[in-house]
């Protein structure tokens, strides 16, 4: 009988990953204020904000309109579809442009490593290292990613900052193996 070496002989551990784990991620960057706005309208976009004012205005001008008054009906929809377009270029466009002029921290250069263990962010003004369990979920669209450790505080990484698409898909591979609710929309994203 021919003995097995110790490797032969080890089992497979169950649940254990095959794969190599992806390399660490360096960006180096500089939030604009279009990054803090395409971040707040991501997050009022996933949120559905917009789709639950619209819907306000479609159901009080049905209320209206089922009760013989259509002349409130056109005047509720059109007050609400005004309101729900104002709401929403304030709070994706007029106030994260002041938040961001506002805000010397976002202003500031970073520097940011991703790896197995978490991420670490360097700027002049502040410094950061998050372990991937304080990250309760991260989100992505075509120009950010947001990376939130509560429910509304999140960290902005912008895709341009990414050198190449390998690069981006290793930072796409991190956060699905290490952030439990990771949110990507159908369709490949694009840098800008």
């Amino acid at each position: 009988m021919d003995e097995l070496s110790s490797a032969e002989r080890q089992e497979p551990v169950v649940g254990m990953r095959q794969e190599q784990p992806p390399a660490t991620v360096e960006l180096d960057f500089t939030l604009t204020e279009g990054d803090v706005a395409a971040a707040f309208r991501l997050y009022y976009r996933h949120k559905g904000y917009a789709a639950v004012f619209g819907l306000m205005s479609v159901g009080f001008a049905l209320l209206f309109a089922l009760s013989g008054q259509i002349g409130m009906a056109v005047t509720t929809a059109a007050a609400l579809g005004l309101f729900n377009l104002f709401f929403w270029h304030a709070s994706t466009h007029s106030h994260p442009r002041r938040y961001f002029r506002a805000e010397p921290l976002l202003q500031a250069a970073q520097h940011l490593e991703a790896d197995e263990i978490g991420l670490s962010v360097d700027s002049a003004l502040w410094a950061s290292q998050v372990k991937w369990p304080v990250f309760r979920a991260a989100w992505q669209d075509d120009r950010v990613f947001l990376l939130f450790s509560q429910r509304m505080q999140f960290h902005i990484i912008p895709k341009r900052a990414f050198q190449s698409e390998e690069e981006l898909q290793r930072f796409e591979e991190l956060l699905t193996h290490h952030v439990p609710c990771s949110w990507v929309p159908r369709g490949r994203a694009t840098r800008d």
